[in-house]
C-alpha cells in the first residue's frame, strides 16, 4: 500500500464521524433550546394526568357529601402546588397515626412508621373499598410527584389532591373500632414479614431458626419478640376473637414443614433467610385454598 492510499483510507475512516461531530457542534444552540421544550411538554403531560387522576378519584369518592365547608375553603389557597401535595399526605399520616393510638391505647405505637399505619388501615379492612382505593391513588400520586419539579403540578391538580386527602382523612377520623381480620390476617402477616425483611436488621434469622420455632408452635411469638416495635401482631396474638388463628396457622406451617423441610431452595428458591421462608410458606397456605379463595379453616 502506498503512502497516498494509506492517507485516503484514514480520511475515509474519519470523515463521517468528524462530519457528524461538526454538525452537532454547529447545531448545539438549536438542540439546546429544543431539549427544555421537550421537558416542558413532558411536565405538562404529567400535570394534566395528575390533575385528571386526582379529580377522578375525588369524584368516585363522592366528596361533596364528605367534605365540610372549612376543608373546601382551605383548598382555595394553593401557593405551592407540590408542597401542598406533600403537606396533605403528611397530615393524613399524622391523623392515621393518632387514630391508631386512640383505637389501640394499650399498645405503644409511637415508634411505628407513619406510612405503615396508613398501610395498616388500607389492608386490615378498616376502610370501605372506595376509601381504600382513594388512599391508594393518593399514595401513587404522591410518589409520582416526588420525582418531578414544581412546574409539573398545576394548582388545580394540587387542589384536587388536597380535597381528596381531606376526604380520606375524615373517613379515618370517623372510625370507631378496628375490624377483625379474615383473609386479611394472612395478607397482613405477609406485609409485616416483608417490612422486617426490608429493614435489613433480621438477616440473622435463619431457616433453621424458623424450623425450630414452627416445631415448637411458637413461631409468631418468636417473630414478635425479635421484631419488637418494628412488627405489630397484636390483632392476631392479643385478640380473643383471633384465639384460634395462631394454632391453625402453626398447624398449616407444620404440615408444610413436615413434607418440605430441606427442599426450600428447590421449591421456593429460599436458602438463606428465615423471614423469606415465612413469606413463601404463608403464600403457600393461601394457595392451598380453593381457587382464588383461601382455606376457610384458617382464613
Amino acid at each position: 500500500m502506498s503512502i497516498l492510499e494509506f492517507i485516503v483510507g484514514i480520511v475515509e475512516a474519519i470523515v463521517w464521524p468528524g462530519t457528524a461531530l461538526m454538525i452537532l457542534y454547529m447545531l448545539r444552540t438549536p438542540i439546546g433550546s429544543v431539549l427544555p421544550m421537550i421537558e416542558q411538554l413532558r411536565y405538562k403531560e404529567f400535570a394534566v394526568s395528575f390533575r385528571n387522576d386526582a379529580k377522578n378519584a375525588l369524584n368516585s369518592l363522592e366528596t361533596e357529601q364528605i367534605l365540610d365547608q372549612n376543608s373546601v375553603e382551605q383548598t382555595k389557597r394553593i401557593y405551592d402546588p407540590k408542597l401542598a401535595v406533600f403537606d396533605a399526605w403528611n397530615q393524613l399520616e399524622r391523623t392515621a397515626h393518632a387514630k391508631l393510638i386512640e383505637l389501640k391505647p394499650k399498645k405503644d405505637m409511637t415508634n411505628l412508621d407513619f406510612d405503615r399505619v396508613l398501610g395498616y388501615f388500607e389492608y386490615s379492612g378498616a376502610l370501605i373499598p372506595r376509601v381504600k382505593q382513594a388512599l391508594s391513588e393518593l399514595r401513587n400520586l404522591r410518589n409520582r410527584a416526588a420525582h418531578l419539579p414544581k412546574s409539573a403540578i398545576s394548582e388545580e391538580g394540587a387542589r384536587n389532591y388536597v380535597r381528596l386527602a381531606a376526604a380520606v382523612e375524615k373517613q379515618i377520623v370517623a372510625l370507631s373500632a378496628l375490624p377483625n381480620l379474615r383473609l386479611n390476617r394472612l395478607i397482613y402477616l405477609i406485609f409485616e414479614y416483608n417490612h422486617l425483611l426490608d429493614t435489613g436488621n433480621y438477616q440473622h434469622i435463619s431457616i433453621n431458626d424458623v424450623h425450630r420455632e414452627i416445631e415448637s408452635g411458637k413461631i409468631l411469638r418468636y417473630i414478635r419478640d425479635i421484631g419488637g416495635q418494628e412488627i405489630d401482631l397484636s390483632l392476631i396474638l392479643d385478640s380473643k376473637s383471633e384465639s384460634e388463628f395462631e394454632s391453625k396457622y402453626v398447624e398449616h406451617l407444620q404440615s408444610i414443614y413436615g413434607g418440605n423441610a430441606g427442599r426450600e431452595r428447590r421449591k421456593w428458591g429460599v436458602v438463606n433467610n428465615g423471614i423469606c421462608l415465612l413469606i413463601a410458606w404463608t403464600c403457600e397456605i393461601i394457595q392451598q385454598g380453593s381457587g382464588w379463595h383461601p382455606d376457610e379453616t384458617i382464613a
